[in-house]
């Protein structure tokens, strides 16, 4: 039994203004208030006011000397609690009860069931012992009930459909309200009604080489007992994702297996998506650590072979790359899975595409002038490196050689390597390489800046050398004689 009522009393008189408490006593002296609910630590009182439709419910704590009351009144104390404890003071002070709010007016039982792929509510009066079915609407029933704001809100909700079915896209509004009604059943068996949804749980676990994404029930679900309604234990709670589970939880268990190459695709895309929806726990070590930090770029595989040049871009992630984008699925390279960036993604395909004309795994062959346009618009592509784009473009250059004797003309463009770091070995090789003198002249006049080498790769012109001597070397190759004899 709740504390002396005496302190609580007091406290509220200090507290209460002198409008709320007269308000207050005159409402207990007519019998406005009644007993909604004694409990070890509280007391729940409805005061009656005329002419409105909800009773204002009263929260009393006599051991703690608080109080609470849902009119939401400016005042506090409000006139209702003043009347709350000077009607239980007043009973107690000549050794009788404050009368009951359900023998006064009865109290609405609520039912739940599952018919036609819907939830069903049902509504009964009870009075003591007796219960009868109530139907219609709170607001115009002459019933001599005393609604609970919960109790209209629920009513609006069943009046609107036809027999108490509840679709769908309704049963959370239902439970807002229903998980503060005191007397709920499934069936005949009292439980309760609680607001938090209850969601699938999933789990990663080994599956063959690779592993298996399982999607199943909350391991506490009893069972679904109405569409998009659980029972956990005596409570019954909304579902979280019907979409996914089933309205029934009919879907469950999903299973989507991956195999290795498709690990970093799980961790940086399925994973994060699915863990925006339902709790994952993680059972494999297989999965690979993300990394943070690495951005995307466009890698590209160049080959040679004479004057023609062949093309194939990716996109990857790292330098070297860790991990590569194919097909919108991200494919583990390395030890650690980046993050992805799909903006950024985005952003460098639409750059290869407008700058490069190219598409990512589709391999294109340059030949001739062709070769050497798309190498310099290569060249120019912001940021790229790479071992492939050294060993072709690399730290190269050629340099002219005339030899004349008598009436002899020779012109060559030998390579030399501009690399501190090259041997005495690769110097000796590269000697021997070159360009074609009418290669070089050709590209000149065609306001090229490249040429190609023989054995492969290219060399930027000697321009300013070109430009002193270019034409006069044009003529001498086109009068000189086989024999090499001007």
């Amino acid at each position: 039994m709740p504390a002396s009522i005496k302190p609580l009393f007091e406290a509220v008189k200090k507290a209460a203004l002198v409008g709320p408490w007269s308000q207050g006593t005159k409402l207990a002296r007519e019998g406005a208030v009644l007993v909604d609910k004694t409990g070890d630590d509280a007391i729940t009182v409805r005061v009656r006011i005329a002419a409105q439709g909800v009773a204002p419910t009263v929260q009393l704590y006599p051991a703690d000397c608080e109080w609470a009351c849902d009119c939401e009144g400016a005042a506090d104390p409000c006139a209702h609690v003043a009347a709350a404890v000077v009607a239980l003071q007043q009973a107690a002070a000549k050794g009788t009860q404050v009368a009951s709010s359900e023998a006064t007016f009865g109290k609405l039982r609520y039912r739940l069931s599952s018919r036609q792929a819907a939830l069903v509510v049902e509504r009964y009066i009870v009075r003591g012992e007796k219960e009868e079915v109530f139907n219609g609407s709170l607001v115009q029933s002459s019933a001599g009930l005393s609604p609970t704001h919960e109790d209209l809100a629920i009513d609006r909700l069943v009046t609107a459909r036809r027999g108490g079915l509840i679709p769908l896209e309704r049963v959370r509004e239902l439970f807002e309200q229903l998980a503060a009604v005191e007397d709920v059943r499934l069936g005949s068996e009292k439980v309760q009604v609680r607001r938090e949804a209850v969601g699938p749980r999933a789990y990663v676990a080994d599956h063959g080489e690779g592993v298996v994404l399982v999607v199943d029930r909350d391991p506490r679900v009893v069972e679904a007992v109405a569409p998009g309604v659980v029972r956990l234990g005596n409570t019954l709670h909304p579902m979280s994702d019907v979409e996914l589970t089933g309205v029934m939880l009919d879907r469950l268990p999903l299973k989507r297996a991956f195999a290795k190459s498709d690990l970093g695709q799980l961790v940086t895309h399925v994973l994060p998506e699915m863990e925006k929806r339902v709790a994952v726990e993680i059972r494999s070590r297989r999965l690979p650590r993300a990394k943070t930090g690495l951005k995307p770029r466009i890698a590209f595989d160049l080959s040679q072979k004479e004057h023609a040049l062949s093309v194939t871009a990716s996109l990857v992630y790292g330098d070297p790359p860790e991990a590569l984008v194919q097909d919108g699925r991200l494919v583990q390279l390395a030890k650690h899975t980046p993050i992805r960036d799909e903006a950024m993604e985005r952003t460098l395909l639409s750059r290869l595409r407008e700058e490069l004309h190219l598409i990512v795994g589709r391999r294109v062959d340059f030949d001739g002038g062709d070769a050497i346009r798309f190498a310099q618009k290569l060249l120019a592509w912001e940021g790229e490196t790479g071992e492939a784009r050294d060993r072709i473009f690399g730290k190269k250059k050629i340099v002219p050689r005339v030899h004349i004797e008598d009436d002899r003309f020779e012109v060559a463009f030998d390579l030399v390597v501009d690399d501190d770091n090259a041997t005495d070995s690769e110097r000796a090789a590269q000697s021997k390489r070159g360009a074609d003198p009418y290669a070089v002249l050709r590209a000149w006049q065609e306001g090229l800046p490249l040429v190609p080498l023989f054995g492969g790769g290219w060399a930027p012109l000697p321009i300013d050398w070109l430009s002193k001597f270019g034409a006069r070397v044009a003529d001498l190759l086109a009068a000189r004689r086989d024999d090499g004899k001007i």
